[in-house]
C-alpha cells in the first residue's frame, strides 16, 4: 500500500474511538443539564402552586375581615398607606403582601399577623377558601341573570345530593 493512512495498527479505529467519545461526553453534559433544568422547572412549578394558594389564602383572609368591619377597599388602602386596586389585587390572590403590609393590615384589623398566614390552618381548609373566591370571580364575569340562575340551581341540587348522601 503506498503511502496513506497506517495499516494494521488500528488508527482508524482509534480515532473512531475518540470521536465518538467526544460526542458521548457532548451529548452526556447536555442530557444532564437538560434534567436539571427539567427538574428545576418541576420544583419551580411546585413552589409557584404553594404561592398561588398563599397569596389565595391571605387574599381571602384580608377581604373576610374588610367585609366584616364593613370597610371598603379604598378606606383599607388609606389606613395602610397604599392604593385601593392594590387592596384588589391582594384580596384576589394576585399579590402577596410584605411583611410590613401584613403587620398594618393586621393592626387595622386587630388581629395578630399571623392570623393572616395559613400557619396552623390545614391544607383542604385554604383549599377551599382559595376555590371559594375562584368560583366568585367567575361568578362576577357573568353577565345573565339565567345563566346565574342555572348555577346557582346546580349548586343547589349538588348541596341537597350532598346533604342527601351524608344522612345515609
Amino acid at each position: 500500500m503506498g503511502q496513506g493512512w497506517p495499516t494494521g495498527d488500528g488508527f482508524l479505529d482509534n480515532k473512531i474511538e475518540q470521536a465518538e467519545e467526544k460526542v458521548n461526553k457532548k451529548l452526556s453534559i447536555r442530557w444532564s443539564a437538560f434534567f436539571s433544568v427539567g427538574q428545576s422547572r418541576e420544583t419551580m412549578g411546585f413552589y409557584e402552586q404553594k404561592m398561588d394558594t398563599l397569596r389565595s389564602f391571605v387574599g381571602a383572609k384580608i377581604k373576610a375581615l374588610r367585609k366584616l368591619s364593613g370597610m371598603s377597599q379604598a378606606a383599607l388602602a388609606e389606613k395602610i398607606g397604599c392604593d385601593a386596586p392594590l387592596v384588589g389585587c391582594y384580596e384576589r390572590g394576585i399579590h402577596l403582601p410584605g411583611v410590613e403590609q401584613v403587620i398594618r393590615i393586621a393592626t387595622v384589623f386587630d388581629v395578630a399577623p399571623g392570623e393572616l398566614l395559613p400557619g396552623g390552618q390545614d391544607i383542604l381548609r385554604t383549599r377551599l377558601i382559595s376555590l371559594r373566591q375562584e368560583i366568585a370571580d367567575k361568578a362576577i364575569e357573568v353577565d345573565s341573570p339565567e345563566s346565574l340562575e342555572e348555577i346557582l340551581a346546580f349548586m343547589n341540587k349538588y348541596t341537597t345530593y350532598n346533604k342527601s348522601k351524608e344522612k345515609s
